[in-house]
């Protein structure tokens, strides 16, 4: 044995060999990573940092597990994209295979690719992944996998699995190209990107372990599953179901970067007797917030350029966005589980896409109730030309709810929409505002569904006892609602005394709009007017009336239809005074017009009070 006290060479020779080893050991930063702003390559030399993210340079310092990046960010102004320097600190785990950005921020995260691949093991890809490219679903065979992703059913891979990496060809709609994906160690996480492509983007996925085709219901509990197209849900059968009994469904679409399980829960916790009455389904949107993780899972919908059964034109294979989606989750799972009545409602973006269902499917649900959204082109009231549908529209019952304080979508997205559809004939429309901001869970959900449950049903009890807490409110619209409602319940004479009170309280005024509509000249009164008519509308007592207003409104609807033409194109040629002129006119003129509700708050802002312009014109 040789002792290093007698032998000085020794001993300069294993100093400078554990000196050249801590030189030769390499950062656990350096390789190649799959990040979600691009692919990285990271080369480390004395702690500096340098290499490429989406082939622009970047450089930076290395701190232990933290390394301090100078990089170049792909951002969107107006209609094109720019690139801007950027900085960020990057944390790196104790296994050196993923990092993330230090601090609050949601992006830049990254996740190291093998540097070898070990071909003699075979990972599992099957099953439901969400990823950035939309939900895949992939079916396993040995090494050779097949899916489809995107939730749309246009798009499909077909690979084989070496060690924890999938090869793969891709083909969405006309496009095709191949691509790679690999799955860490513990199989929750996938990550690659596109290969020999001209712009080349990443995927980066997470496994939907909770999540189970088909999955069983149960009686007072949340269970997570995913339907054919890949789509995720949350569904909570009522207290007490059993297996095979018929129930009534409120679905539920959530807010941006957000999810339905929380929905689903607070629905039934908040009103206990929704969810003893009501199965509560919530659907994610299909596109995942890929910066959420399994614990905490966000989604969104899309919908923008899905044109569905309007007479716009949409662009291909739009047709398959969220609306198309998430109607056949519902009709699935309502053949699957014996749906009766469906109520559909959502959430802020949610309400967007509630108001896409009303218009464009509404034989296929039974009432809705979009809440702190708007409507968009594609669901106005004039863009449909199919007599059958546009008679759907109009007798599906609708609640809107928006609450006047909300700071995220303004109460006038409501209040629009409501306008719009009532001066179109939707008789069957409901308007609840009340004080407060914009969360869920203080809106009056319960309130919007009872309406709804009331205007469908076929029990006169509940009915009549609807009735009678809204006429105590004095809430004459709903009032006028049910009571028609009970005519086709052949239950009448139970509510003679309502109808009654109702018919009183609207022959008040009846004779004074009669004569105001005469007239044929605008003033404060045509606003009195319509709220009445909104109220009493369908009364014994309104009928000369409204049959007096429906002549007005066939006359200045012809003349108001010429002058909006004329209106947008002024608008599409830069001149804008121009075209508020004519819609001033619209509004002054042509008042009985469906289009007056629509303009009347615009013009106001514009040019003052209308009353007062009248007086100025004279």
């Amino acid at each position: 044995m040789i002792s290093l006290r007698t032998t000085p060479f020794v001993i300069l020779l294993f100093f400078t060999f554990v000196q050249s080893s801590a030189i030769a050991q390499t950062s656990p930063w350096e390789g190649d990573w799959i990040t979600d702003l691009g692919e990285l390559n990271v080369i480390v030399e004395d702690g500096e940092l340098s290499g490429s993210l989406k082939d622009k340079d970047v450089d930076g310092v290395v701190d232990g597990n933290e390394l301090k990046l100078n990089y170049e960010n792909r951002i969107r102004q107006g209609n094109q994209y720019v690139w801007e320097k950027a900085k960020a600190t990057l944390e790196l785990n104790e296994a050196g295979t993923e990092f993330k950005l230090k601090g609050k921020g949601k992006t830049f995260r990254g996740w190291k690719l093998s540097e070898d691949i070990d071909e003699s093991k075979t990972a599992d890809f099957s099953g439901h992944w969400l990823s950035n490219q939309g939900n895949i679903v992939l079916e396993q065979k040995g090494d050779k996998v097949t899916g489809i992703y995107g939730s749309q059913g246009l798009a499909t891979l077909e690979g084989t699995v070496k060690g924890n990496r999938l090869n793969f060809k891709w083909k969405k709609f006309h496009f095709t190209g191949n691509a790679y994906i690999e799955q860490n160690e513990d199989g929750s996480r996938i990550y690659g990107s596109t290969v020999k492509y001209d712009n080349p983007f990443t995927w980066i996925g997470l496994k939907a372990k909770e999540y189970t085709h088909h999955v069983a219901p149960k009686a007072g509990e949340i269970v997570k599953g995913y339907a054919n197209n890949g789509m995720l849900y949350n569904l909570r059968m009522p207290d007490g179901w059993k297996d095979g009994d018929p129930v009534d469904v409120i679905v539920l679409f959530h807010g941006s970067n957000f999810t339905t399980a929380g929905m689903v829960f607070i629905t039934a916790k908040n009103w206990p007797e929704i969810g003893k009455k009501f199965a509560i389904l919530g659907i994610q949107g299909d596109k995942w917030a890929d910066w959420s993780n399994a614990d905490d899972l966000r989604h969104n919908y899309h919908y923008v350029n899905w044109m569905g059964k309007s007479t716009f034109k949409g662009f291909p294979y739009t047709d398959r966005e969220s609306p198309s989606l998430v109607m056949e989750v519902i009709e699935e799972l309502g053949d699957e589980h014996s749906f009766e009545r469906t109520f559909v409602g959502g959430h802020s973006q949610g309400g967007w896409l509630t108001y896409t269902i009303s218009m464009h499917f509404p034989d296929q649900v039974d009432g809705t109730f979009p809440m702190a959204g708007g409507m968009m082109m594609q669901c106005e009231p004039d863009v449909f030309d199919d007599e059958a549908l546009m008679e759907a529209q109009r007798t599906t019952p609708m609640a809107i709810v928006h609450a006047k304080n909300d700071n995220v979508q303004k109460v006038s997205l409501s209040e629009g929409a409501y306008e719009r559809l009532v001066a179109h004939g939707f008789s069957n429309v409901k308007f609840i505002s009340p004080s407060g901001g914009h969360p869920y869970d203080f809106l009056p959900v319960n309130e919007a569904i009872e309406y709804l449950d009331a205007l469908t049903t076929d029990d006169a009890d509940l009915l009549l006892k609807y009735t009678e807490e809204r006429l105590a409110k004095k809430d004459w619209r709903t009032v006028g609602l049910a009571l028609q409602r009970s005519k086709d319940l052949d239950s009448a004479k139970s509510f003679s005394d309502i109808r009654e009170t109702f018919e009183t309280e609207a022959s008040k005024h009846a004779e004074r709009h009669l004569k105001d509509i005469k007239k044929g000249v605008y003033g404060k009164w045509v606003d009195r007017f319509i709220r009445w008519h909104d109220d009493f509308g369908l009364t014994d007592s309104s009928v000369n009336v409204v049959d007096e207003w429906d002549a007005l409104v066939e006359t200045h609807s012809e003349m108001a239809k010429e002058l909006e033409a004329d209106a947008r194109k002024a608008f599409n040629e830069g001149k804008a005074d121009e075209g508020w002129e004519m819609r001033k006119k619209i509004v002054l003129e042509y008042f009985a017009s469906p289009l007056y509700r629509t303009y009347k708050k615009g013009v106001e802002k514009k040019f003052g009070k209308l009353y007062k312009l009248v007086k100025r014109r004279r």
